[in-house]
């Protein structure tokens, strides 16, 4: 006998309950031991539509138990679903507290971004790879708001504890790769902890997409953007256009671009420095500015234009292009509309054109290659989003400094000790400077070193 509507009313209260509380209920399936699957389901969508009467707006579904092991395990015979809500979306880089949530965990995941609208019965394989427009990887926040041990009707209903994603990295279509070999690696205070290849999104996976029965899911209709997370699928992510949070105090500003980059990279241990592949594409002028992010689809430059026409008098657009080469994301028409515009300079994780136009002016443009093929402009894209460029993970107002030898991205929050940093060791050099000069340099450091490592000298 199913549940009664005043008892899934109840397991609503509990669910919501536990999340605001940050503490784990006690199993549904224990207090309601005649609760079933298609309770649980019910559960799942009463509970999200609470939220979106409180202002949060469905944004795609997740799958899950997609592996026959883990259905057996389960004691089920197909895959769980869930919904994703746009409160659940987290930007990439973001600091997120354990607090806020009962026992957070981390999945790795693959993101299926539709590009047209799925709507079952029927759907197939081929229906499901035509409507994908790209695939990107993806982390899953899963905070399970009941105690263990969990049977499959207290997931399902508690929404297979989805809780928290965060999208970035490249965007492929599906048909690039072979998505079951794609790899991805965790790391807590830079060490590896969880090599993962995910072999999870099999053809067959994609085939349940259309087919499963779920109860009060299957006349959903997948619509164009939605996100859909890979053992686990998700949506409406790559379309935000947001202001920079906070810009940097103009005198700061002033006097970080008075330092050259190798004393700033010094200053931060080297860690915010851009690789060997930024370099400068123009005659050497120095560029200096807060931080107007853009993430954009390799190739694809509507969103640096966009950029162009948005960004403040002063301001360095920065995009991560994904260091996607293949494709110019910029040339001599649209630098000299930002500089028009009063745009401090432009850095592109990407290749630009025009490279002999751009050399000969003082505009400050650094990038990671060259070619004459141009772009496209379809999107998708973001802008003032977290990015990373050339391994230099770069937040919107954060200040930009480049020079002849490359480039340095200078967090907001620490700029004043790391200016004071980088003065010391300006005044350290030009005294070292004057002994070199006149001929007074202490060397006796080297011998010694050399000693100290077994060296007989």
């Amino acid at each position: 006998m199913p549940l009664s509507e005043t008892e899934r009313k109840k397991c609503v209260e509990t669910l919501l309950n536990a999340e605001k509380e940050k503490k784990q209920a006690v199993q549904l399936s224990v207090t309601y031991p005649h609760i079933s699957i298609e309770d649980s389901y019910a559960i799942s969508t009463a509970v999200a539509q609470h939220r979106i009467k409180a202002g949060a707006r469905l944004i795609g579904h997740k799958v899950g138990l997609t592996s026959k092991a883990m259905q057996a395990s389960s004691q089920i015979n197909e895959p769980d679903y869930g919904h994703l809500l746009d409160t659940m979306m987290i930007a990439d880089g973001a600091k997120v507290p354990h607090a806020n949530y009962c026992v957070p965990r981390v999945e790795i995941e693959l993101a299926f971004i539709l590009g047209k609208p799925l709507k079952g019965p029927g759907i197939g394989l081929t229906d499901v790879l035509h409507a994908t427009e790209y695939v990107i990887p993806a982390m899953e926040i899963v905070d399970a708001r009941i105690v263990n041990p969990r049977k499959i009707f207290d997931t399902v209903a508690d929404n297979g504890a989805a809780a928290g994603i965060v999208v970035g990295g490249r965007p492929i279509g599906p048909m690039e790769m072979d998505l079951r070999w794609a790899g991805g690696i965790m790391y807590r205070d830079a060490r590896s902890r969880s090599p993962d290849t995910r072999r999870v999104v099999h053809a067959r996976r994609v085939r349940e997409q259309g087919r499963h029965p779920a109860r009060g899911l299957r006349a959903a209709r997948r619509n164009r953007g939605a996100v859909r997370l890979g053992g686990t699928l998700m949506t409406a992510i790559g379309f935000r256009i947001l202001p920079v949070p906070k810009r940097p105090d103009k005198k700061l500003v002033a006097e970080l671009a008075r330092m050259v980059t190798p004393h700033l990279s010094d200053s931060m241990e080297r860690l915010y420095a851009g690789g060997p592949q930024l370099r400068p594409m123009h005659n050497g002028a120095k560029l200096c500015g807060p931080a107007f992010t853009v993430r954009t689809a390799p190739g694809d430059n509507l969103l640096v234009h966009k950029a162009i026409d948005t960004a403040e008098p002063g301001d360095v657009i920065v995009v991560d292009g994904g260091g996607f080469n293949d494709h110019a994301l910029i040339g001599e028409l649209m630098s000299a509309r930002a500089e028009q515009r009063g745009v401090a300079g432009m850095v592109i994780w990407g290749a630009i054109r025009d490279s002999a136009e751009l050399k000969a002016g003082s505009f400050p443009v650094f990038a990671s290659g060259v070619t004459h093929r141009g772009p496209y402009k379809n999107g998708p894209g973001e802008i003032n989003v977290p990015i990373t460029i050339g391994g230099i993970p770069v937040n919107p107002g954060d200040i930009i400094v480049g020079d002849a030898d490359g480039l340095v991205a200078v967090p907001q929050e620490h700029a004043q000790e790391i200016l004071a940093s980088a003065k010391a060791i300006l005044a350290k050099e030009e005294g070292s400077m004057k002994h070199i000069r006149a001929g007074t340099v202490d060397r006796s450091w080297v011998d010694k070193a050399l000693r100290e490592k077994g060296y007989k000298v």
